[in-house]
């Protein structure tokens, strides 16, 4: 059960990692813009995981998969 639980997290974290991509992609350096609004205040806790986190290798595959973060 917390293996299946586990994967689904993975998932869910690709999934905002890749909308946020995209976002930033288009805008002019934060999520929806040239300027940081609230939506950006929530998600830098998502990219403080990496920080955190002490998987080999998970830092560098995301920001090379999403190399707009």
């Amino acid at each position: 059960e917390k293996e299946k639980e586990l994967a689904a997290n993975k998932a869910y974290l690709d999934q905002v990692l890749s909308y946020a991509n995209r976002l930033l992609g288009k805008s002019g350096g934060f999520l929806f813009g040239e300027e940081p609004c609230t939506a950006d205040c929530f998600f830098l806790p998502i990219l403080r995981i990496f920080s955190v986190v002490e998987i080999p290798g998970i830092k560098e595959a995301a920001y090379q998969k999403y190399t707009e973060l």
